[in-house]
């Protein structure tokens, strides 16, 4: 499982087109996670109402304290794009490294709301990933 943690930078104008960092944090089956509990309790009720969580919901702190601690700075980075429609190609990616555990039953859990993945896995190019 893949969680994307999106930054957005508007345009300043209509002669740019906006700007993105994400973080990918990968998860392997494992011992129950606490911080994706968290983002279970605060789905609504109705699952595919939305898979937005309100910022205060959710902090990102717990996980980063929680499950990376001082690997932090163990990551990949390369330029991409997005991985839904529109697949704007302005995002600076940083995949981090360390692998985090959660239950099987959260993965399924989060796996049954988000369903299948928008687009398939695209060729490298002259990406450089560092």
């Amino acid at each position: 499982m893949e969680m994307h943690i999106v930054n957005y930078a508007p345009p300043l104008d209509e002669t740019e087109i906006p700007h993105y960092l994400i973080i990918g944090v990968l998860f392997k089956m494992g011992k129950k996670n606490a911080f994706i509990q968290e983002v279970l309790d605060s789905i609504p009720a109705h699952e595919h109402e939305t898979t937005y969580i309100k910022h205060d919901s959710v902090h990102l702190k717990d996980l980063f304290m929680e499950n990376i601690n001082r690997e932090f700075n163990n990551f990949y980075y390369y330029k991409g794009s997005l991985t839904t429609p529109p697949y704007t190609e302005s995002v600076n990616w940083f995949v981090l490294k360390h692998i985090i555990e959660a239950s099987p039953e959260q993965i399924a859990k989060i796996n049954r709301i988000e369903g299948n993945n928008a687009r398939h896995i695209q060729q490298r190019h002259n990406r450089i990933v560092e």
